[in-house]
C-alpha cells in the first residue's frame, strides 16, 4: 500500500462515473454578415432610422463569439440608412469605473474605432431619465451619450445570472438597467441586494424602454 492509498484508506469516496460532453456543431449558413443583416433588417425600429441620425451601439458583452465583427456589421447597417453610428460602453462599473478603463475593456474584445468603423464615445457621466418604485422611488440613470442619441441598438448575450433567478437575468434588460446606468446604476442597484434584482432589472429596464 503506497502513501496515497494509506492516506485515503479511512476516506469514503463518492460514486464516480464517466461522462461525455457533446458540443454543438451547428454553424451559420451564408456567413455572419448575412445572418446578422437579416436579423437587424427584420426589426421595425431599424427601418425607422433616418439619414443623419446619431445611433448609439452598445459594447460590453465579453461572452459573444466574434463580437467585434458583429458590432462592425451592425455599424455598417446603420450607415446603410445614412445614419451615424457610435459605440457606447455599456458595462456598469467595469473597467475600474473609468472611461479609460472601459475603452481598454472594449479593446480587449477587439472593439475599437478602426475595427468597427465607428467612434467610441466613453464617459461615466449619466442623466436621470426616470424612477421606479419598490417601496421607495429609485432613480434610473443612463449614459449621457446614449441618452442624447437618436436611437440605441443593444448588442448583448442573453443568459442566466449566477446569483438570482427571474424573468430577466443577464441579458438586454440588465444591459439597459445596469450597463447603460454606468457606475451609478451598478452601485445603486447592487446595494439594494440581489434579493431585489428580479424586480430591479425589469423595472429599470422598462423605464429605459
Amino acid at each position: 500500500m503506497n502513501v496515497i492509498e494509506k492516506i485515503l484508506k479511512p476516506v469514503t469516496l463518492p460514486h464516480v462515473v464517466k461522462i461525455a460532453q457533446h458540443f454543438s456543431t451547428e454553424y451559420l449558413e451564408g456567413g455572419l454578415t448575412d445572418y446578422v443583416g437579416d436579423q437587424i433588417k427584420a426589426i421595425p425600429a431599424y427601418q425607422r432610422i433616418q439619414p443623419g441620425q446619431r445611433i448609439a451601439v452598445t459594447g460590453g458583452s465579453r461572452g459573444i463569439h466574434r463580437v467585434a465583427e458583429v458590432t462592425r456589421i451592425v455599424c455598417d447597417l446603420v450607415k446603410e440608412k445614412g445614419a451615424k453610428p457610435f459605440i457606447v460602453p455599456a458595462m456598469g462599473s467595469h473597467g475600474g469605473a473609468t472611461a479609460e478603463g472601459q475603452i481598454k475593456m472594449l479593446e480587449s474584445i477587439g472593439i475599437t474605432e478602426k475595427s468597427v468603423g465607428a467612434p467610441v464615445c466613453a464617459a461615466m457621466d449619466t442623466l436621470q431619465i426616470g424612477t421606479f418604485d419598490i417601496g421607495r422611488n429609485i432613480p434610473v440613470h443612463m449614459d449621457k451619450y446614449a441618452h442624447n442619441a437618436d436611437g440605441i441598438i443593444l448588442i448583448n448575450r442573453v443568459k442566466s445570472h449566477p446569483s438570482f433567478r427571474a424573468k430577466y437575468e443577464s441579458g438586454l434588460m440588465k444591459m439597459m438597467a445596469v450597463g447603460l446606468g454606468k457606475q451609478f446604476g451598478a452601485q445603486n442597484y447592487h446595494q439594494l441586494g440581489y434579493g431585489n434584482f428580479p424586480r430591479i432589472i425589469e423595472a429599470a429596464g422598462r423605464v429605459v424602454l
